[in-house]
């Protein structure tokens, strides 16, 4: 972990405070009990659930320190957290219903992880597959709810099996040993 000094000779966690500058810093667990009294506050006062609001603030300030901070590594947690947030939050004001929207908005999430991410030229391709995933998963869990979009709820377990078959013969026809 690195260190970050405030004082000649003195040295600290960087963990222990956000910096936004190298002369600001903001102790996390302060940022932390603010953003809970906030939330459950809220919770009190409008139809959102304390734990939407909760990852809504996290997903804001893991943005903010990638955005504002530019702090690369936040940008990951910054929309898993969004993308698991704004769903419910639209459940909770009734703006959407029913199953799969976490999923597509994941789905989207590790999409934009992979269009975003990597460096040198090299996008990440776990983002790419765990977008697929949710992306099959989350469509066959919502098309029940657009009367233009055929019921996919047997697809994406087929989808799985046939992917899982083609690399089972995949690994056959290399010759290579199963590591099982």
């Amino acid at each position: 972990m690195s260190e970050g000094r405030d004082e000649p000779g003195m040295t600290r966690m960087e963990l222990s405070g956000w910096s936004w500058s190298p002369r600001r810093r903001v102790p996390w667990l302060g940022v932390l009990l603010v953003v809970f009294g906030l939330a459950l506050l809220v919770d009190q006062l409008t139809p959102l659930s304390a734990s939407t609001l909760i990852l809504g603030a996290l997903a804001i300030a893991f943005g903010a320190s990638w955005l504002i901070g530019g702090s690369r590594w936040a940008m990951v947690p910054a929309l898993v957290l969004a993308a698991l947030a704004i769903p419910d939050a639209l459940t909770d004001l009734k703006v959407i219903t029913g199953d799969g929207w976490g999923s597509v908005a994941l789905a989207v999430a590790f999409l934009a992880i992979w269009l975003t991410g990597g460096r040198g030229g090299r996008r990440p391709g776990w983002a790419l597959w765990l977008a697929v995933i949710f992306g099959i998963i989350g469509l066959t869990q919502v098309s029940d709810q657009f009367d233009w979009l055929p019921d996919l709820d047997a697809f994406w377990p087929v989808v799985f099996i046939v992917v899982g078959l083609a690399l089972i013969m995949g690994q056959g026809r290399r010759g290579r040993s199963s590591p099982w």
